[in-house]
């Protein structure tokens, strides 16, 4: 069960979650652009092996830049200063298990 945030975010009312398989030898969409996104979450969901996503805002990922998010690591955008352009990722190994978890609040 995820723990949604309350305190500090505007309110939303839609609630999205998928999940999203990357690659490690090319640039992989995780969500593309919402003007109406005010919360979201990305989990590396690779508890299995030592995979690291690479986070890209607006631009195709690489496993050289970007915001790294280790293996059962998350991260949590909120609030009116939130990224609202296209996000991507980007596996440094290849592993059956390089999974994103994706939430994603906004007003419908």
């Amino acid at each position: 069960m995820v723990d949604y945030p309350t305190q500090g975010v505007p309110e939303f009312n839609t609630i999205n979650e998928t999940s999203v398989t990357l690659s490690s030898t090319s640039s992989t969409a995780v969500l593309s652009a919402k003007g109406n996104r005010l919360w979201l979450r990305l989990y590396n969901a690779d508890l299995s092996g030592s995979s690291q996503a690479f986070i890209a805002l607006g631009t195709t990922a690489a496993k050289t830049r970007g915001m790294r998010l280790a293996r059962g690591g998350e991260l949590i955008l909120k609030g009116d200063g939130i990224w609202k352009g296209a996000i991507n990722a980007i596996a440094n190994t290849a592993n059956a298990n390089n999974k994103i978890f994706v939430s994603e609040g906004y007003v419908s």
